[in-house]
């Protein structure tokens, strides 16, 4: 198991990425995101998305910005949680991690750990993976594009 006592970051140079599984909720850390020491007690499963190459933070000034990151991207998970209806957070996480990480690898991450990421049921992940979606027009209107502006130059 990854040792999250020290604390390191996900490298920007790939589209990969971290599921932190907490007790009642579920953390992305996505490129360029600081994770370990302080940030992540409590984590009882950690899921590695596209092999994500993990680097030691040195300097204060790369753990800033690493922190920054982190912030960044939860952020980013705050907007999706933020939708009242269970299936278009669903769907919009699907979709966003679909955008990044194919639709291949998005189908591997367990149902119930992508609902914990939007406070949501695994039976609403199944039901999307099976058909049952939003419609697409209704959805489309509230997809913002996936990657952070911080995340876009790095690709």
């Amino acid at each position: 198991m990854l040792n999250l006592d020290r604390l390191i970051a996900v490298s920007p140079q790939r589209r990969s990425g971290v599921i932190l599984c907490k007790q009642h909720h579920a953390e992305f850390a996505g490129p360029g995101a600081a994770l370990g020491g302080f940030l992540d007690q409590g984590v009882n499963q950690v899921l590695l998305i596209n092999d994500p190459q993990l680097i030691y933070l040195e300097s204060r000034q790369e753990r800033q910005a690493a922190y920054s990151r982190r912030i960044q991207w939860l952020h980013w998970l705050q907007k999706i949680t933020n939708r009242q209806q269970p299936r278009l957070r669903a769907q919009q996480l699907i979709d966003s991690f679909e955008a990044f990480f194919g639709s291949v690898t998005v189908t591997e991450i367990p149902a119930e750990v992508l609902a914990r990421l939007v406070g949501t049921s695994a039976k609403t992940i199944h039901e999307l993976w099976e058909g049952k979606a939003v419609e697409s027009s209704v959805c489309a209107d509230y997809l913002p594009e996936f990657e952070p502006a911080f995340c876009r130059s790095l690709f």
